[in-house]
């Protein structure tokens, strides 16, 4: 025997339906399974603090859900393929945050991110970085509006 629990409906020798799955280093989920994987809603944690709630597609993070990291991190918004894409808003723990459009886990199109100290930039971003016209605000009124590429 490896540890790992599942309590649950199971058909044809597989997790089916709504169960709980506890593995022996200690990660749970508790929610829907299909033919042995995580599929519909669920609630998944693990062991270091993080956890994700929310819709599950073959075992994998795909529709709508939210993820907090350890450090109090969030991402709220839409995956697929395990991975931040669509729509989403991240909020670091630091106090940063980023209301926009993701592909591939990396800030992509338009979005709005706004610095802990309150400077904000308003425009598009290509694999995590300002490119195409955006807006950066200073706090103290200042304003650039133009081009960026690869962050600059």
């Amino acid at each position: 025997m490896d540890g790992d629990i599942y309590e649950g409906v199971w058909l044809n020798n597989k997790a089916n339906g709504v169960g709980v799955y506890t593995n022996m280093k200690g990660a749970r989920y508790e929610g829907g399974w299909k033919e042995d994987q995580q599929h519909g809603m669920g609630v998944e944690t693990w062991p270091e603090g993080s956890k994700y709630e929310g819709a599950y597609v073959l075992s994998k993070k795909e529709g709508q859900g939210k993820y907090t990291w350890a450090d109090g991190s969030t991402y709220e918004g839409s995956w697929l393929d395990n991975k931040i894409n669509g729509f989403g808003t991240y909020l670091w723990s630091d106090g940063r945050k980023y209301y926009g459009s993701w592909a591939n886990n990396d800030m992509q199109g338009f979005g709005i991110y706004i610095y802990s100290d309150g400077v904000r930039y308003d425009g598009e971003y290509l694999n995590d970085k300002k490119e195409g016209f955006g807006i950066y605000y200073w706090t103290d009124g200042r304003k650039y509006d133009g081009w960026w590429h690869r962050g600059k």
